[in-house]
């Protein structure tokens, strides 16, 4: 990685599929708990970090993939949907506290 650019962006509220904080009985614990073992197979250990996800406006910015950390094809992470494509990008959010904590977007 060459280097971090720094934009500021707003928390917006999801629907906590990805956390199982929204209660949706298909994804008991959530989808990235789910998730979790299938991409530990393949090379990529989340348990570092938050199992859920933060959605984060930039607007007005936006961003452009140019290359991923990782690539999944056609991974089948549950029985009953077919299966999908996940890219993986190091990121960092830095809190008002100046705190910095890693993540991923995907």
């Amino acid at each position: 990685m060459t280097g971090w650019v720094n934009v500021t962006g707003t928390v917006i509220r999801g629907h906590g599929v990805a956390s199982g904080q929204g209660g949706n009985p298909r994804f008991p614990g959530g989808t990235i708990r789910m998730q979790q073992p299938v991409f530990a197979a393949q090379g990529l250990a989340l348990d570092s970090y938050f199992p859920g996800t933060i959605n984060i406006s930039i607007h007005p910015h936006h961003y452009v993939v140019k290359q991923a950390k990782h690539t999944f094809r056609q991974v089948k992470w549950v029985a009953d949907a077919p299966a999908e494509d996940f890219s993986f990008f190091d990121c960092r959010v830095v809190l008002k506290t100046g705190q910095r904590v890693n993540g991923l977007i995907y």
